[in-house]
């Protein structure tokens, strides 16, 4: 998936994408179809999925995609402005009571959407964010925020260089899933 939406922006990007959102639905829809590809070039039965989260900043904004538990997190000034919501039953909104009670047993790693998927994939499109000095933006997979709770990602967003930030969540998030760990 990430092969497919860096191919696509090399091949866009003169210097810049002219239609963000465009190139984003493009993006990752030529992600869903390259997984799709892979399946039926390597004879498998199914094909492999996956959860993508994709931000294009440019202009001194910031657009994103995402598909699936794949999040963005958008940290300013210690605060967390924005994260992205799941396509999981456990992060969207019920219509009743009744539903709220009945996702509360479900499982948080039931998706109603990914790439590679036999039907066409739904994600979820930010309209551009105008970005300020010292923003950060997170982009990580469930292996990380399943692991690390929102107020540390925020904290060590916050208060440590990028540098050491991302090594430390990717550290807490190993130690703490151990053995079950598989995507960080």
């Amino acid at each position: 998936a990430l092969q497919a939406i860096s191919a696509l922006y090399q091949k866009q990007a003169n210097p810049k994408i002219d239609d963000v959102q465009a190139f984003l639905t493009a993006a990752v829809m030529a992600a869903h179809r390259q997984i799709i590809k892979y399946a039926v070039d390597k004879g498998m039965l199914d094909t492999p999925r996956t959860t993508v989260v994709a931000a294009l900043v440019q202009d001194g904004s910031a657009s994103w995609v995402h598909c699936g538990d794949s999040r963005l997190y958008l940290v300013r000034e210690g605060k967390l402005v924005t994260r992205t919501r799941d396509h999981s039953y456990m992060e969207q909104p019920p219509s009743s009571q009744s539903a709220s009670r009945a996702a509360e047993r479900l499982n948080r790693n039931i998706l109603f959407t990914c790439l590679g998927s036999p039907t066409r994939p739904i994600y979820d499109l930010a309209e551009p964010v105008v970005l300020q000095e010292h923003d950060r933006l997170m982009l990580c997979s469930d292996g990380l925020w399943s692991n690390v709770s929102e107020e540390a990602i925020v904290s060590q967003l916050s208060s440590h260089a990028i540098a050491q930030a991302v090594p430390d969540l990717v550290e807490e998030a190993l130690r703490t899933a151990g053995e079950r760990c598989d995507n960080v």
